[in-house]
Parts: C-alpha cells; structure tokens; sequence
C-alpha cells in the first residue's frame, strides 16, 4: 500500500503529488525506500505507481519513451499498456496514476490505471477504492485524491480540516505535510503500518516540476522490520507545523 495523494487546482494550474517511499514484502516487512513518482518534464507531468517497485523505472521509462505528449498517453495507454507488462512480465497488481496538462482540453488532470483484478497489498481481500477501474481501463480522477483513505478515528484525534483544490500553496503544502503523516500512524485492517520511509512533494505547472521532501522518517524505519512509527501527540504537532490546536491552520 502506497500513500499517493494528488491535488488537481485549475485555479493555480498546478498539480501536486505526494507519495511515500517505503518498499517491503507482502507482511509489510521493509526492504528499502524508492521514489514512487516518476516525473516526465517534457509533458509536463508524471506518473505515480502502487503495486511491484520495478514497476516504476520500467513503465515510467517505457510509457514516457513511447508518448510525446499527456494527451497521447490518455488516449493511447489502454493499448499499449497490456503488451508491456507481457513483455516485462509484471504480473502482481499495479496502480498507474497519470497526471499532466491536457493541451486539448486546456488543464491539469489524472487519471487511474490498473493492470489486474487483484486486490492491492494492505486493502481487505474482495474490496476495491470507489475509483479503481477493470483492469487497462483508464478512470479520470477527481481533483482530490487522499489514498490510502485515513480513518475516521485519526482524522478526528488530528483535528484535519481536509484539501481543497482551491488552497493557496503554501495552505496545501502544510495540509498534505499532515496527510501522510496521518495515513503513516493508520493501523489498516490487516494491522500493519504501510506508509514511511520519507514523503516527497512534486509541485507541477506548465513551467516545470520541483520536487522536495515533506517528512523524513528513515531514522525511525529498519530495513528487515515492519513500520513502528513513533507515538504522535498531535496537539503539539499541529502546533510546531503551523496549525493552532483545533483544526484551522494559522494564517488560513
């Protein structure tokens, strides 16, 4: 399960992606940290990928070799996607999530992929997202995507106001910092945490893409061992990250 959160704003035209980096087996045992979103400057856009980690390199390489432009990937991906994962034999599930600037349609999308009907790893077996399509269906997302979603206990106890499309920047930026902070202390059905390594923030626009890291928690993850985050008080957080004690965020 990877943490792979997405903003559309039509109003800033920009996109905003932030994904986790934590790679491990099936029993949630870490084996290393990878970046999850590979960025295509000349769209300019990206895709993010849930589901095998030599996912990434290989289709991000192949996908952007094979498609000039965003508008050429969203209409051809449902036909070239299946030969790929044949030729590289990628049979487990993959998630590909595709973001850009439509020139066509004049603004930021996404969009959702899937290469199988599996369940994806740390979701409860025969339950799939409201959004996940039939396998090589390409889905056209909304502007707010928070995956995987953070249970309401958690939302709560972090007093989180939610995203919106139309936050300033430097608003969003904060907001997704606490996001995936969130979803890293979910304990999910299967009673594992997911979500570590280190969380990274790609800012897209017309111009270009800039990437930073939100958190870092490769101090606190061993490879060879699950996710143990650290206890989190989050009245202290939401103070020392810039949010007062309730849920609005200072200067909001």
């Amino acid at each position: 399960m990877t943490a792979t959160n997405i903003v559309i704003s039509p109003k800033h035209q920009a996109i905003h992606v932030v994904t986790d980096a934590a790679s491990y087996d099936r029993n949630g045992v870490l084996a290393g940290f990878v970046p999850k979103f590979y960025t295509v400057p000349g769209w300019p856009g990206g895709i993010a990928v849930r589901g095998m980690t030599i996912a990434t390199p290989v289709l991000g390489y192949e996908l952007t070799n094979a498609f000039a432009t965003f508008d050429d990937i969203v209409e051809c991906i449902e036909v070239v996607l299946p030969s790929m994962v044949n030729r590289w034999q990628l049979n487990n599930h993959i998630e590909l999530l595709l973001v850009g600037f439509s020139e066509s349609r004049g603004g930021p999308e996404a969009y959702v992929i899937e290469t199988t009907d599996q369940t994806p790893i740390g979701v409860p077996e025969g339950t799939k997202g409201d959004y996940l399509p039939e396998p090589f269906v390409l889905q056209r997302l909304p502007n707010v995507i928070v995956g995987p979603v953070i249970p309401g206990e958690i939302v709560m106890e972090a007093w989180f106001e939610g995203l919106s499309e139309d936050d300033e920047p430097a608003v969003l930026k904060n907001k997704l910092c606490k996001v995936i902070e969130m979803q890293r202390h979910a304990l999910f059905d299967d009673g594992i945490h997911w979500i570590g390594g280190y969380a990274q923030h790609s800012t897209i626009t017309r111009e270009g893409i800039t990437q930073c890291l939100l958190q870092d928690w490769r101090s606190q993850d061993q490879i060879g061992q699950m996710i143990k985050p650290a206890p989190i008080d989050w009245p202290r957080w939401n103070v020392a990250h810039g949010f007062s004690p309730g849920c609005r965020l200072a200067g909001g």
